[in-house]
């Protein structure tokens, strides 16, 4: 846990700022997007805290599109002086936002040490046609996910029944801690997003590189079986539809591999909001479930923040 002291007269963002050491020259050289994204993250342990009947960080409104506007500075995100306590996970990843440079990515658990990881995907740098290593990847994870029952799928988190994404080199650096590995993590998840989008878009697409609605609900309606009710099917057809609206993140009515990135490394959060670079079944069956739900959620804020960190854009 990180404990941040919150002094007389402080807002949240001012004590973090405070904790990390920030000067007023330094706090101005952050934009108000990495503020939202690191407020995203301090909403997000809030909310977990309030599930769990724990002390929370603040209180009344949590909109971190009002985080600029000063009129509702003395009603969002309100704290008292004293400490607050941040989970270590999610304030790594606000350091890494406001002070990259001293940011080092948590290392994998030693279950998850290389000599005992999963073979890892090659990832080549130019996709070619024909090359469907990502695509074979997961639909090998789905045929290991149907020998189960759904009970046991969706709790099944065993390294070689998943999709890794990286490789050994970088959990070699994780497990040493060198201050390089969230940089070389991105680097192998982007190259695996962009690989996996073209390959959907071979099979499914018309080889533009994006997925239109028609095509992404054509490779979703695969695992609506031929005895399916109406029921059924008019179910799994608004799942596809809210999953598709929940990942078109720049609104341009299309799935590019951005996008699709995006939603790789949001289900590479595990119970702890670490990463490991491997997607296992419970990872997809999670995910794959909340995208389908209509209301907000935290995937949303997820989805959002990844997009942001990977591609340094706020598409708001």
């Amino acid at each position: 846990m990180a404990q941040i002291n919150i002094g007389q007269g402080q807002g949240i963002t001012q004590a973090i700022a405070s904790h990390l050491g920030m000067s007023k020259d330094d706090c101005k050289k952050v934009g108000l997007a990495q503020w939202q994204q690191v407020m995203s993250l301090v909403d997000q342990n809030n909310t977990q805290n309030k599930t769990n009947k724990e002390q929370s960080i603040f209180s009344g409104g949590n909109n971190v599109k009002n985080l600029g506007n000063s009129a509702n500075w003395k009603t969002d995100f309100v704290v008292q002086q004293g400490t607050v306590e941040i989970q270590q996970s999610l304030w790594d990843k606000i350091v890494a936002i406001l002070k990259p440079s001293a940011a080092a990515p948590s290392a994998p658990t030693q279950s998850e040490t290389p000599a005992q990881s999963d073979a890892p995907v090659e990832v080549p740098e130019t996709p070619k046609a024909g090359q469907t290593a990502e695509l074979d990847a997961f639909k090998g994870m789905e045929a290991k996910a149907r020998e189960m029952t759904f009970e046991e799928a969706l709790n099944d988190s065993t390294p070689e029944n998943g999709v890794s994404m990286v490789n050994d080199e970088w959990r070699e650096m994780a497990n040493r801690g060198d201050a390089a590995t969230g940089e070389k993590y991105q680097e192998l998840v982007k190259k695996f997003g962009l690989n996996y989008t073209r390959q959907l878009d071979e099979k499914y697409g018309n080889g533009d590189g994006t997925l239109t609605y028609e095509e992404f609900e054509k490779h979703q309606s695969e695992d609506i079986t031929p005895d399916a009710d109406a029921d059924v099917r008019a179910a799994m057809k608004e799942a596809i539809k809210n999953a598709f609206e929940r990942l078109d993140l720049n609104d341009d009515n299309k799935l590019d591999s951005k996008e699709i990135t995006t939603l790789l490394a949001a289900m590479d959060y595990d119970k702890d909001n670490n990463v490991n670079g491997r997607i296992t079944i419970n990872d997809f069956f999670r995910t794959s479930i909340q995208l389908g739900e209509g209301d907000r959620q935290f995937l949303d804020d997820l989805l959002e923040y990844n997009y942001n960190s990977f591609f340094g854009k706020d598409e708001e």
